[in-house]
């Protein structure tokens, strides 16, 4: 079986049989005693029953007997080819190679050299075997050994790319006497076809052979192994036939016999039948010897032991196979396929324990580092950001080969957590040690993009564009650009970027998602008949894109906008869309949409029924809360405020929306003047919200149920100019918020009898001194009538109540220079003060 398996290795085919070995030594000059022949008789036994071990042992122990015998030479030669069959091709040739170029009779030096060349095609040296096998046949030689010595010659050859050379050969084998020699010439000839893409022409004489040979021969089990290799993946049911045809016929050697069953388990597995599967690849693990195949076929059986639920009694059966095998030291591999089956069956904490485990183990360098990448994978996929780039980095710092794959990786991590500057020096070195070169380096522009580096991210999209002419992430990279240019303000250069991707007819799987930026760019620029175009023709163009709801949900908007649709088109648009089956999660925001077309309308009875279905069918919408607060408020529309604060008070206390809600209720209260409420609700609002709009809406509301409160508590007065004057201090309060307060501070003041203080804050409303903060000066403020002139009217009327007739003119003059629809009225009272009170310009 040994000889089996080791003429594969030289090159033969894995089912060419060793030859008949003889007992025949060459004679004449290496005559031997009688005694000496029967010294040596033990070793040839030992070869013959292919106990090549115990004939090294034996030819040994001879040559220290008979140092100087006749037989010397003989015996160099037999245990040189036992070291052979032993995969000992070193020490083999290290044997014959003196042997083969000494002063041999010609029989004796054609099966030395014969022997030689074995040696060093079993090392892949193939124009170097060829040579041998050159020579040898140059020499007599058995005519079993001369005809393995062709085919050899034709293989070598072949392997060497002298083509022409080794088909002439074979097929002058090949169309020789019937016999062993000619099938194997037809198998090689099959091989080499088959390896230069003839397909067809492989094929045809693999059947030749399976129909010539007899079920005992090699050749037919290798003929129908590869027929079942051709036809797997067309015929997966005709393989297993083959497969299973080359296993029961018992004489297929052990290399072959474990390739069999890795074919079959895989076309089991094709076929859904993946328990014979899982024997299958057991049966490959159990026999098969060359590493790459071992471990795939360890990787097979541990998946389909993952598919079948029975992954512990997998990995106990593999543990007990692995003690068996000796010197294999693939330890960090199989707990890489073992902790790949675990993270398949749904074990990732057991897949991330395994190598957790197997890291700690001292495996040498290549072996680390593949555990740690792997686990540093593992973290990367559970979000477990810190863990992996631990794992990963330690990877990088090895400096072995999965170093720039790390680096890579960490790219990727740090893109996620927003460093892009990491991210895009780890990509540059992943670039430059060529892996992954495409992704490596769209994400480098990925990572110059967010910051925004317009200049560094042309140049290298230009080397890009040079390097990956027909990129699979081209379509990616213009709708980069695109939202780059777009956050630089270059609305216009954006839209020219996506026009261009639609004339790419390479690009047209990605036509809708251009389409669908393109018009939302033109919203953006007040180009709503554009934009509205744009959405119509993704949806015509492309009606089962999934980016079709968003874009019927945009359209409705841009049309209604543009002038394309009426109101109730638009919310008749989005009313269909929340009930079609393929809006998938644009329906809540359609129905929403279509609410908010019936609250503009002021139709609040049909707004609060769609914003309340919004909610109750969505509750894990983002807009189920708002829905709520929106219904709220077109309850108030239709004046049931008991109805409004029942649905303001589904709006959860964990809500973003909550501090909006409380902000209603207490407005509601306000109205309803349940005073001391709405300031409870006004507070609550006030200790969530530090700053911002809705803190100074809810310090004027306070202000305002405070000063209402007065009537019953005049100290609450008090109270309530603390809370205007608070409003003062907002940094974010707008004019008009600011002069309101201002204004309802002077009246405060003034309930107080603290009337010059009163007139102080009237005349800072009436001069827009309150206007614009000190920090926002530079602001653009749009001017603000309505507080200025109430203030203006009560700054007035204390100055006629202190018959101060020139200052009550001067604040009259002030409004009437405001404007507004009372400027006539405020004229008429300059004239008729100045005309009561005999006041007269400086002059007249």
């Amino acid at each position: 079986m040994r000889a089996k398996r080791s003429s594969g290795r030289c090159g033969f085919g894995i089912a060419l049989l060793c030859l008949a070995l003889s007992r025949s030594f060459w004679t004449g000059e290496l005559s031997a005693t009688s005694i000496e022949e029967e010294a040596l008789a033990p070793a040839l036994t030992a070869f013959e029953d292919g106990l090549f071990a115990r004939c090294v042992q034996e030819v040994e122990g001879f040559r220290n007997h008979f140092p100087e015998s006749p037989l010397a030479l003989s015996a160099r030669l037999l245990e040189g080819k036992a070291l052979y069959f032993l995969g000992r091709y070193r020490e083999a040739e290290a044997m014959l190679a003196p042997l083969a170029r000494s002063r041999l009779p010609k029989a004796a030096a054609g099966e030395a050299l014969f022997w030689l060349a074995e040696c060093l095609s079993g090392q892949e040296r193939w124009t170097e075997a060829a040579s041998d096998y050159r020579a040898a046949l140059g020499k007599p030689l058995p005519g079993p050994l001369a005809e393995r010595a062709r085919l050899a010659l034709g293989w070598c050859l072949w392997h060497v790319g002298r083509v022409q050379e080794a088909e002439s050969i074979l097929e002058a084998l090949a169309h020789g006497p019937p016999g062993e020699t000619q099938r194997r010439a037809m198998l090689l000839q099959a091989r080499m076809a088959l390896s230069l893409g003839r397909r067809a022409e492989a094929e045809t004489l693999f059947r030749q052979l399976a129909q010539k040979g007899s079920c005992g021969e090699d050749a037919l089990c290798e003929a129908r192994f590869w027929l079942a290799e051709l036809s797997r993946a067309d015929d997966p049911a005709r393989a297993a036939t083959l497969y299973e045809a080359v296993i029961g016929m018992g004489r297929a050697p052990r290399e072959l016999l474990a390739q069999a069953y890795l074919g079959l388990g895989e076309v089991y597995e094709k076929l859904g039948e993946t328990g014979r599967a899982m024997a299958a690849f057991e049966k490959a693990v159990a026999l098969e010897e060359k590493r790459g195949l071992w471990l795939r076929a360890v990787e097979r059986f541990l998946e389909s032991a993952a598919a079948l639920q029975r992954l512990p009694e997998g990995e106990k059966k593999l543990a007990e196979m692995e003690r068996n095998k000796k010197g294999r030291e693939e330890e960090a591999k199989v707990a890489l396929a073992i902790a790949k089956a675990r993270e398949a069956a749904g074990d990732r904490e057991g897949a991330e324990a395994l190598l957790e485990e197997t890291s700690r183990r001292k495996l040498g360098p290549e072996s680390d580092s593949a555990i740690r990448y792997a686990l540093g994978r593992l973290y990367q996929q559970d979000e477990r950001w810190d863990a992996a780039a631990r794992s990963l980095r330690l990877v990088e710092k090895s400096g072995g080969m999965l170093s720039p794959y790390s680096a890579f990786r960490l790219g990727e991590i740090a893109l996620v957590r927003g460093d892009t500057a990491a991210a895009e020096e780890n990509f540059r070195l992943a670039e430059a040690a060529d892996v992954f070169p495409e992704e490596s380096l769209f994400n480098r522009l990925v990572a110059l993009a967010r910051e925004k580096r317009i200049e560094e991210f042309e140049k290298i999209k230009h080397s890009f564009d040079e390097r990956f002419p027909r990129s699979s992430l081209r379509a990616r990279l213009l709708l980069l650009e695109a939202t780059l240019l777009q956050e630089l303000q270059k609305p216009r250069e954006a839209q020219r970027v996506l026009e261009a991707g639609l004339r790419e007819p390479g690009l047209q799987s990605s036509h809708p998602e251009f389409l669908l930026q393109l018009a939302g760019l033109y919203a953006e620029a007040g180009e709503d008949a554009r934009a509205f175009a744009d959405y119509e023709r993704l949806v015509k163009d492309f009606p089962n894109d999934p980016s079709v709801p968003e874009a019927l949900y945009q359209g409705a908007f841009a049309g209604y906008r543009s002038g394309k649709l009426t109101a109730e088109e638009a919310r008749q648009r989005l009313a269909d869309l929340a009930a079609s089956r393929t809006a998938g999660s644009v329906a809540p925001k359609a129905l929403f949409g279509a609410a908010q077309f019936f609250y503009n309308g002021q139709d609040f009875v049909d707004a609060q029924a769609d914003f309340e279905r919004v909610a109750q069918d969505y509750p894990q919408s983002p807009l189920a809360d708002c829905a709520y607060y929106w219904a709220a408020k077109a309850a108030i529309g239709r004046r049931d405020l008991v109805d409004a604060l029942h649905l303001l008070d589904r709006v959860p206390e964990s809500s973003s929306w909550k501090a909006e809600a409380r902000l209603l209720q207490g407005k509601i209260d306000q109205e309803l003047g349940e005073y001391r409420n709405a300031v409870v609700l006004f507070d609550a609002v006030l200790e969530e919200s530090p700053s911002g709009p809705i803190r100074t809406e809810a310090l004027l509301r306070k202000g305002d149920c405070l000063f209402a409160e007065s009537s019953a508590d005049p100290k609450a007065y008090a109270e309530a100019a603390k809370v205007f004057a608070a409003v003062l201090k907002e940094k974010t309060a707008d004019p008009a918020e600011r002069d309101e307060a201002g204004f309802k501070l002077g009246v405060s003041l003034q309930k107080q009898g603290r009337e010059e203080d009163a007139l102080a804050a009237y005349l800072d409303v009436l001069d827009g001194r309150l206007a614009v903060p000190k920090e926002s000066s530079g602001r653009r403020i749009a001017p603000e009538i309505r507080w200025r002139i109430e203030a203006g009217i009560q700054a007035a009327s204390l100055k006629e109540k202190a018959q101060d007739w020139r200052g009550a003119v001067t604040i009259y003059r002030k409004m009437e220079e405001l404007g507004g629809p009372t400027r006539e009225e405020f004229h008429e009272t300059v004239n008729r003060l100045r005309r009561d009170h005999f006041l007269f310009e400086e002059g007249s």
